[in-house]
């Protein structure tokens, strides 16, 4: 195989390694997923959302 075969390999799977050790950092609550207020991870049901509070 190619020098540049191998190398994009190699990338490619440290990217993939790095990816899947924060997703599962992210999925026992390590990391946060998202900075989003708590009111947008709420289902749509209908109803007209909350309206946004102020800090």
């Amino acid at each position: 195989m190619d020098v540049r075969v191998n190398l994009v390999i190699f990338i490619t799977l440290v990217v993939a390694a790095s990816f899947l050790f924060a997703w599962m950092r992210r999925d026992r609550g390590i990391v946060p997923s998202d900075r989003l207020p708590e009111v947008l991870h709420e289902p749509l049901d209908g109803q007209s959302p909350e309206p946004m509070r102020t800090r």
